[in-house]
């Protein structure tokens, strides 16, 4: 819309809530705390397009009379990409969750930012989230930490990968298992 097509117009003369309901809560919540902030909704365009928005707004007085100021921001691109993004992760773990080998990867210092979930069950955990954040030294591997960083070293400092080798393991529940491992650099 132009500003002339907007100043002296109510939000239902310009049929700008998609959903009516929405305003009714909107309207509820600016009575009850005098503002609202980050109130996500959907506004309908001049072209009839559906739109993500967020609006923020309070009572002010103008000459002692209560006005609604109201300002909003566009985020069905922000919408859009977050969907993207949690489908490209949700496809991400699915491929990891599907294939039948361990995976697993760290950052710089040799802390576990992600793996699979057999390479969680492997670690005694009973989800990949419970491995962010932890170490070799916190496994139930802690013996085999330092060989596990020497490679990890190696790797990191040539920028060269290590492929198809066999290494021991110790389980979470004491036994010593034979792995064979390929650690590969991933950069940025």
């Amino acid at each position: 819309y132009s500003k002339k097509e907007i100043v002296g117009k109510s939000v239902f003369d310009l049929n700008l809530w998609a959903n009516i309901e929405d305003r009714g809560k909107y309207i509820k919540k600016i009575k009850e705390n005098k503002s609202v902030s980050n109130y996500e909704i959907k506004i309908r365009t001049k072209s009839g397009e559906i739109r993500d928005s967020i609006i923020s707004g309070e009572i002010i007085a103008i000459q002692d009379k209560p006005y609604l100021l109201t300002s909003g921001i566009d985020i069905t691109e922000r919408k859009r990409i977050e969907k993207e993004l949690i489908e490209s992760k949700q496809m991400l773990s699915h491929v990891l969750n599907t294939i039948p080998v361990r995976v697993f990867w760290k950052n710089l210092e040799g802390v576990y930012l992600g793996c699979d979930q057999l390479f969680a069950s492997d670690a005694g955990r009973s989800n990949p989230e419970e491995v962010i954040g932890d170490t070799d030294y916190n496994m139930g591997w802690a013996e085999q930490a330092e060989l596990y960083r020497s490679d990890d070293r190696l790797v990191i400092e040539t920028g060269q990968p290590k492929i198809n080798y066999e290494e021991p393991q110790t389980t979470p529940e004491g036994k010593t298992i034979w792995l064979r491992t390929s650690k590969i650099p991933l950069l940025n």
